[in-house]
Parts: structure tokens; sequence; C-alpha cells
């Protein structure tokens, strides 16, 4: 027997006793139901909570009372959830990792009218498709607005699987709110203690809070308790929790987004359908997710009919972010020809000052005109893009202004470049070669200047030269002194453990890694003074004044009067000096090419161009230099 069933704990779960009644089925509130149109769905809008039963009435109040509160109690510690999407924001209280006993909130804006929303959930609750779980059976209709229904979550082994028998009950709080409860069940006839097979009995509370935000706009605040009985190790409780009240959430959200037409698309439609491109559900590849989208999504089926006709081999192309796109049976062949076409295009300049990377074409054809071949090639240079950017929005620009053919299609298309402004930030994140090129050199540079320093002074002293080391020491604790007034200027805002991790991260030299990390994913934070570009402006022109400069002049002027030239002298001085050059080129690419300095001040910067291979020997000039 498992141990978990062995040592299965009863904690009391609110299971308030006594019959339902049938409630009247209440349908004659006006609501906006263009999003239901596509779909077989019948309207549903639950009665008022005051015309509920007494005992449903008692489930709901006594479940809020214990689910909402703690989540606005600034004295409990709540831990942030890790979810699938950054659309829905998720955050957990922990009671007990070995009982798996825990509570999540995740919330959730949904683009359609409150009714809708509530009409569409009930319909997906009362589905038996046994896609999530191992089984699943509905048990009773009590009412229109209250059903029972079984279910059961596969388990690892050696534990046993856990099965659950809940209510699930709707109620009208006012016009603009709709309340969904589900607890174990409060109807007599199906509480029972025998379970079905080696299953252990779990129990799941949910508060669901459905208000309406406008017209279209509803937000979903969703509360939930699990207690998973016995012990369930803490991976399982890790892994389920945000799952469990992430998916639903972002069900309904992808679900109501794709019934948006393309006339009515903007910036913020464009910015949810690239994290949904973006986000790996169910472990589904890029060609299924995309192929999904598209079959799923009105607006974008409406603009492969009637404007873009390639658009989904495009979006393809550049969600494979492919530099080198090699199939099975001809790696090497593929390679030799990409590279062979690389080189010789690193010379082929045209009359704008641009870089072909590929036979010349007409950029001038319609966007209906345009061909598979063009859509595969105008999507496959977006990763070289993002190759040679730091920023998500940098690298959309760049391209965008790089393939005129798109010029009109995002003037008309609102929605476009913010959709890519998300799949950039989204690739960027999990880029295999980019970012961690980024990262590690500039983290690389730093941790080995530091360390040749290190060694540089440990020398001065053997020799006798005190006055040479304690002025390398002293350039090297005014940077980290400067490092750490800087970063806890950007961090006052935040906790003290949060201040005390971004002193560490200037402790140990790990900064300019973490710094690059962040710009190049596009980090986002309320609570920071300044943008993470300004951040690592900061501190590597802190790095430069203090240290790099300074600590490099020093070394070679005593190298040059030093009757001792060793090795390891040297190359110390080649490594600051290579640092400053590195570092001071970076500041200057990173101040550039991002878009928003650009806009602001047009006649300063972008003095660097918009193409992959001048970018690529502008930098290497300015590191030079």
């Amino acid at each position: 027997m498992s141990p978990d069933r062995d040592h299965a704990t009863k904690i009391p779960n609110s299971q308030l006793l006594g019959t339902a009644r049938t409630t009247k089925y209440h349908n004659n509130h006006p609501a906006n139901i263009d999003s239901l149109n596509n779909q077989q769905i019948s309207l549903f809008v639950p009665p008022p909570f005051s015309t509920l039963p007494q005992a449903e009435a008692d489930a709901i109040n006594q479940i809020r009372e214990m689910l909402v509160p703690p989540f606005s109690d600034p004295k409990i510690k709540k831990k942030q959830l890790k979810m699938k999407s950054p659309l829905v924001k998720g955050e957990a209280i922990i009671f007990s990792h070995n009982k798996g006993l825990a509570a999540g909130h995740a919330s959730i804006s949904v683009p359609t009218s409150l009714e809708a929303l509530c009409s569409f959930d009930r319909e997906k609750r009362l589905e038996i498709t046994g896609k999530f779980f191992i089984s699943e059976e509905k048990l009773e209709d009590v009412s229109p607005s209250h059903f029972v229904k079984y279910f059961a979550f596969p388990f690892p082994f050696p534990f046993h699987d856990r099965e659950f028998i809940n209510s699930t009950i709707y109620s009208h709080v006012d016009e603009d709110t709709i309340i969904l409860l589900e607890c174990p069940t409060i109807v007599k006839r199906h509480q029972t203690d025998s379970t079905r097979s080696t299953r252990v009995r779990g129990t799941i509370q949910q508060y669901l809070e459905m208000k309406r935000v406008g017209p279209n706009l509803t937000r979903m605040d969703y509360y939930s308790l699990m207690n998973m009985n016995g012990n369930v190790p803490k991976f399982v409780s890790k892994i389920l929790l945000p799952a469990y009240i992430g998916a639903i959430p972002i069900m309904r959200q992808e679900h109501f987004q794709n019934q948006r037409q393309l006339s009515f698309l903007d910036y913020n439609d464009g910015r949810i359908m690239g994290i949904m491109l973006m986000t790996k559900l169910y472990h589904k590849k890029i060609e299924e997710r995309v192929d999904e989208l598209f079959k799923s999504n009105i607006a974008l089926k409406e603009l492969l009919a009637t404007t873009f006709p390639q658009f989904q081999i495009m979006m393809m192309n550049v969600l494979r972010n492919k530099i080198v796109d090699v199939d099975v049976g001809e790696s090497t062949e593929k390679v030799r020809k990409t590279i062979s076409k690389l080189n010789s295009g690193f010379l082929r300049i045209n009359s704008n000052n641009k870089v072909d990377d590929e036979p010349a074409q007409s950029q001038d054809a319609e966007i209906d005109e345009i061909s598979a071949s063009d859509a595969t090639r105008i999507g496959k240079k977006f990763a070289m893009f993002l190759l040679t950017t730091t920023e998500p929005t940098a690298a959309v620009d760049s391209w965008l202004k790089d393939n005129k053919e798109l010029e009109e299609f995002v003037a008309d298309n609102i929605w476009f470049e913010p959709m890519m402004n998300a799949i950039a930030k989204g690739l960027l994140k999990s880029s295999n070669l980019g970012l961690k090129w980024r990262v590690g050199l500039g983290a690389g540079l730093s941790i080995m200047d530091m360390i040749t320093d290190a060694g540089v002074i440990g020398s001065y002293r053997a020799s006798g030269n005190t006055a040479g080391a304690y002025s390398l020491m002293a350039m090297i604790g005014s940077n980290m002194a400067v490092q750490l007034l800087f970063t806890y200027t950007q961090n006052r805002k935040k906790s003290k453990w949060v201040i005390l991790r971004e002193f560490a991260f200037v402790a140990t030299f790990l900064k300019p890694g973490v710094d690059a990390y962040r710009v190049a994913t596009g980090h986002e934070d309320e609570d920071a003074t300044w943008s993470p570009l300004v951040d690592k402006v900061f501190g590597k022109g802190t790095e430069l004044a203090f240290e790099s400069i300074p600590g490099g002049l020093l070394q070679a002027c005593l190298f040059i009067n030093s009757p001792e030239k060793t090795m390891f002298l040297l190359i110390s001085i080649l490594i600051s000096t290579l640092t400053t050059g590195f570092t001071s080129a970076m500041i200057s690419y990173d101040m550039d090419i991002s878009v928003a300095n650009r806009k602001e001040v047009p006649l300063f910067y972008g003095y660097i161009k918009d193409g992959n291979t001048e970018r690529l020997i502008t930098f290497i000039l300015q590191v030079s230099e």
C-alpha cells in the first residue's frame, strides 16, 4: 500500500450539510453576446445571490471568507507562481508542502462580456472530454446553476491517484459581478467516504469572481485551496497548483481572444496573440501551436483569406528562430551552402549602404502578392536581427525596416508590431545562442578583469610596489562602492531580500551578465527606478570610469617602467583594454539601437545602420577604437 494512502489526513473542508433545492433559472439579463455567435452555446445568467438556497449561500460565504482575505493581507507571506503564460498572474500561500496543502490566486482579463464568459465557463465545466482527468463524470444537475461532478487526477507511482466529488454553484451578485463556487459536494446523497479503486479522496475549494470591466472586457479572479491528503512530495504541489489555477483562466482568455475580428484588433490584441504563440502548453511543437492558432483565430483566418495569404508561412519561420534551418539528412550540405551565402553576401553592398545576404528581390510587391518563398525568406531573416540586437523592440524595428514589403501592412494593422515585440521577447528568453553569448561574454570579461587585477595586486605587493597595489585596490573598491550605491537607488522600493540579492550580484561581479540578460529579454519592473537599459549603462559607465580605464592606464604605466615584464602583467593589461573597448562599444551600441532613444532624439541616435552586417562591422570597429 502506498505511503500517501496510509497517512491520509482529514482536514476540515467546510463541507456544509443539507439538501440543495432547485432554483428558478434566470435568463432575462441583457448582454453583449457577439462572442457566442460563432459557437453553439446558449446564454446563461445565474440566479441572484439573494435567491439561493441557504446551504448554497452559506457555502459561498464560508469559502469566500476563507480564500479571498488572505491574499489581500500584507502580513501573510505569498509566493509568486511561475505560470505557463505571462497573461495570467499567480501567487500562492503554502500551508504544508508534505501534505499538499496550498492556496493559490490567479487573475486575468478576458476580452468578452461578463455574461458570455459565464456562459462559456459553465459549458466547459459541464463537458466530459477526458482530456484533463483520468476519470470524469457528472453525477447530478441539482439546478441550472448547481451541478455535482466526480473527477480524478493521476499521480506518479508509488502515490495513489486523487479523486474529488464537487459541487459547482453559480450566482449573480450584482449586474457587474458573477461568482462561482466549487467545493466538496454539499448534496448529502453524494457525500461518501468510500473511494473508487485505490484512489485517495482529496478536496479542492475554489472561488471564482468574474467582474465586468467594460462592455467587452471581464476580469477573472480565481482562488483555490487544494488539499491532496496524505504525504505528497513538494514537487507535486509545486507543479500541480500553478497548472490547475492557471489552465482555466488561460483557456478562457485564449478562447475569446480567438473570437476577435480583424477590424477590431488593437495594440493589446497584438501583444496577447504574440504571447499565445510563444506559450508552450501541453508540450506542443511550434508547428502545432501555429497551426492551431491560425485554425481557431477568426482574425488570422480572415487575414489569410483577404490580405496576406502567406502570413502563416512567414510567422512559422519567425518562430523557428533558426539562423541555419537544417532538416534531417541534409545538415552538412545545407550548413555549407548557408555559410557560403553569408560569406558572399558579407561583401556585397548595395547603393543604399545595405548588405544583401540573398539575391536581390523586388520589395515593391503588394502584400497579397508575396509568394511562399518570399514569406519564408522574410521570416528566416528575423533570427539574425535577434542575434545582433540587445532589445526585442530594436530587433523588430530593424527587421521591419529591412523588409519594405511589410511597410503598408504594418501601417494598416496596428496590432502586428506589438505581436512581433511579444514574440521577440519570448524568443530572446529561450535563445540558445544570442542571449547566452551576451550574458556570458559580459559577465566573463568582468570576472576575468577582476581575477587578473587581483593577481596583479598580489604581484605588486610581492615585488614591494605597495603604492601600485593600493592604487589598484582603491580603484576596484571605488567602482564597487559606486555600483552598490546605484544598485540601492535602483531597488530602494523593493524588499531587503531583493536588495541583498542585487548587492550579491555586484559583489560577485555577475552584475554585467544579469544586466545583459534583463535588457535582452525585455525585463519590466514597475518598482525599479529606471529601465534595465539605463541600469546597464550606469553599471558599465561606472566600471569604465572607476576601474577599467584608470586601472588599465596604471598597469600600462607600471609595466613600461618595470624592469620585470612578465607575461601575466601583459595579459592583465590586454584584458583591461578589451573590457574597456567592449564595454564602451556595448554602451554606444545599446543606446543607439534602442527604439525609444531613436524616437525621442532622432537627430543623435540612429548612426548604426539597420542591416545585420553593417551592425556587426560597426560594433567591431567600436571595440577596436
